[in-house]
């Protein structure tokens, strides 16, 4: 299958987890390919876990796979965690995996994230699932504390 962007050849290399002291109950996770490339993705609440299932089961799925595959990427996790139940840490490393991928696709095209989304959040400084209501306050720049 053809990746959705047409570009088979920028493979996931390295799945990376990011804790801050500050932020416990965040994960940040850094997907690196083999162009140099590092997507980031995030998510909030049971960090352990949420690592734990990137780690130990997502990245089997990911790592030498084309990153701009994503709707695939994701119906493969899906049917992995869904066997276990996807109500929880699982849907949010899923959802970390993809906002990390859409990243990619970004810096990749050179488009912002939420024009192919269909998001209006990046003019209004929220990330992904609006951490500001989790501690982090408007104008925190999350490139720059990773």
């Amino acid at each position: 299958m053809m990746a959705l962007w047409g570009d088979d050849d920028v493979k996931i290399e390295k799945l990376e987890t990011v804790w801050l002291d500050e932020y416990p109950h965040n994960v940040w996770l850094r997907i690196h390919t083999d162009e140099g490339l590092v997507g980031l993705g995030e998510t909030f609440y049971a960090p352990r876990a949420v690592t734990a299932i990137i780690h130990d089961v997502l990245s089997n799925l990911l790592i030498g796979q084309s990153a701009f595959d994503s709707e695939r990427l994701w119906a493969d996790m899906f049917a992995t965690v869904n066997f276990f139940g996807f109500a929880g840490a699982e849907m949010r490393a899923i959802s970390a995996v993809d906002i990390a991928l859409w990243d990619l696709v970004g810096q990749y095209t050179g488009q912002p994230n939420h024009g192919k989304r269909g998001r209006y959040e990046r003019d209004h400084g929220a990330t992904s699932h609006d951490a500001r209501r989790h501690g982090a306050g408007p104008g925190v720049d999350w490139s720059i504390r990773l």
